[in-house]
């Protein structure tokens, strides 16, 4: 017991170096995790933001529009969730007791919440490849199951069966810390109940079912997260482009008239291109997520450069999901130059002298400042969806 006493407090006397402090793993982390990530993601939560605005929009309220919006306020939150990483590989972050206990007591919850809303985010997008197809092939099938079918039911379920399937972080990581440098250092470690070390490099302690559990939860996370969700997305896209294409032929032989082909044409290479460039970037950024965990716990290595990469890879995806359902679509630039020019309108009247009088009258009416109603530039046509086209 005193040995044990005397080990206690000569650690608690030791102060760590930088480099011990480091919360980072390696220089390409710190590059990629500590640079290019903060831009990246910081370019997704704002564009998400810029779309909401539209999505959201009272004459944009349609079902395809509903699902995303619900993708782009998923996406902010893992892109804010993952701002804490970033922050890690950051000197003044490190070194700051305050920032290391948060960064440490959250590192599960982290986990989680990254993994949870990533998840999500891949099942969202599967459902609204599969909503555009359905809406293509069978017009009224919409109509038929509209309680099954609706936005509300399809978010709420995919956001409670993705948080279910990776609540098991929060059962498979066990976490220690200790004080250094008299109290003024913080140092914490996490790992996995399946570790073949532990802490002291003593054997593992835990029973084999919860290794095993361990194990085979993160493989079936991979399973029905990324992989089936991945050959489920090119399947659908398949099948729609089959369907463009056999609708294109049917204009051909029907429409009689050389204008009429052309603009279909035109109008199928849009829709190809869109779709090719979602399928694309969603099978390069997400894929890779799946198979280097799986590769680290059968192998037992650490893959630590390759997680790295998949991490930035992933975080990057998100932030290119909007533009590419979004931005490659001509109706959500129109309907992104209304709406902005719209707020800007009301902005400019708000603040007038005549705005400033109106609100001063409404207050004395009714006792209590509200808004005001203010006329809003013409509005513009309602569209079915602003990915068609």
């Amino acid at each position: 017991m005193a040995e044990n006493l005397t080990g206690v407090r000569a650690a608690l006397a030791r102060c760590l170096t930088d480099d011990q402090l480091k919360l980072g793993y390696s220089e390409l982390g710190r590059i990629l995790i500590g640079y290019i990530v903060p831009i990246v993601a910081a370019l997704g939560i704002s564009g998400n933001l810029l779309n909401l605005t539209v999505l959201l929009a009272k004459k944009m309220r349609t079902r395809s529009n509903s699902l995303l919006a619900s993708l782009a306020l998923v996406d902010i939150i893992f892109l804010i969730s993952f701002l804490p990483e970033c922050m890690a590989n950051h000197h003044f972050f490190y070194t700051n007791t305050i920032f290391r206990q948060f960064y440490f007591y959250g590192h599960v919850y982290r986990l989680h919440f990254q993994n949870w809303f990533s998840a999500a985010a891949i099942w969202m997008i599967l459902i609204i490849c599969a909503e555009r197809l359905l809406g293509i092939r069978n017009p009224l099938s919409t109509r038929t199951h509209a309680s099954i079918m609706a936005p509300k039911f399809l978010v709420s379920f995919t956001v409670v069966f993705t948080g279910l399937l990776t609540s098991h972080y929060h059962f498979t990581f066990i976490c220690k810390s200790r004080l250094f440098c008299n109290g003024s250092q913080f140092q914490g470690i996490c790992l996995n109940v399946d570790s073949p070390l532990w802490f002291g490099q003593r054997p593992n302690p835990n029973s084999m079912a919860l290794r095993l559990f361990a194990r085979y939860s993160l493989e079936i996370q991979a399973l029905v997260i990324v992989f089936l969700p991945v050959l489920l997305v090119i399947f659908s896209n398949a099948l729609l482009l089959l369907t463009l294409r056999k609708r294109t032929r049917f204009l051909r032989i029907g429409a009689g008239s050389e204008a009429m082909t052309s603009i279909q044409i035109k109008k199928e290479q849009r829709v190809t291109l869109t779709v090719c460039a979602i399928v694309t970037c969603f099978t390069i950024t997400q894929a890779p997520s799946a198979v280097v965990p799986v590769i680290a716990t059968i192998t037992g290595s650490d893959y630590i450069t390759g997680i790295i990469i998949v991490a930035t890879m992933v975080v990057v995806g998100k932030a290119l999901n909007f533009i590419l359902f979004c931005l490659s679509s001509s109706n959500f630039r129109q309907r992104l130059l209304f709406r902005t020019k719209e707020l800007a309108n009301n902005s400019a009247i708000r603040n007038s002298p005549q705005g400033a009088t109106a609100r001063l009258l409404n207050y004395g009416r009714r006792g209590t400042l509200t808004s005001v109603h203010i006329p809003t530039v013409r509005s513009a046509p309602k569209l079915n969806s602003i990915i068609d086209g």
